[in-house]
């Protein structure tokens, strides 16, 4: 990306970072927990391993909020670049962004429908955003630019962002 990247995009890409750490070990300890169980071993101190890494794998991803589409879009990017499928382009990310009940597709359709209210062309329209065309050319455009500064765009993204419920975290379980 050709864009400097923000200074919560590096805060996140640590978080990613020990969270890639985290799933291996969890992966690792569900494997050595099912041969275990197999095997009629005991298996409590591999429970608790377990347990606790899932526990800090749900409170890093609780913790991993995006102030802004800006800062999610530079994630996905960054974060992605070196996996099996990387978010380079508009069609890498509206394939990632397609997942039936996935926080990226409701964070995908709100943005959507906000700049198709504000007179923009849709995240969807091939023309205005061609399959190849790059995040970065996307994040500098001028639809994305005027609705950051838009306060109740933002005020909005955060109230889904930052949800709540029963003192949980619950990021965009409210949107619809």
């Amino acid at each position: 990306m050709n864009t400097a990247l923000f200074p919560e995009v590096k805060v996140l890409l640590q978080q990613y970072e020990q969270y890639t750490q985290l799933a291996e070990q969890k992966a690792l300890t569900s494997h050595a927990l099912a041969k275990a169980k197999l095997k009629g071993e005991t298996f409590n101190t591999l429970q608790d391993k377990y347990s606790a890494l899932r526990t800090q794998l749900q409170a890093l991803s609780d913790a991993m909020t995006f102030a802004g589409p800006d800062i999610w879009m530079q994630y996905k990017y960054e974060a992605y670049k070196q996996e099996a499928h990387p978010i380079r382009t508009m069609s890498d990310f509206r394939v990632h962004c397609s997942k039936p009940d996935y926080i990226c597709t409701k964070r995908y359709t709100f943005l959507n429908q906000r700049l198709v209210e504000k007179g923009e062309a849709s995240l969807t329209d091939t023309h205005t955003y061609p399959d190849t065309l790059s995040l970065d050319e996307v994040l500098r455009g001028p639809a994305i630019t005027n609705l950051l500064q838009d306060d109740n765009f933002m005020k909005d993204w955060a109230t889904y962002e930052y949800h709540t419920a029963d003192g949980r975290v619950a990021k965009w379980e409210n949107f619809r």
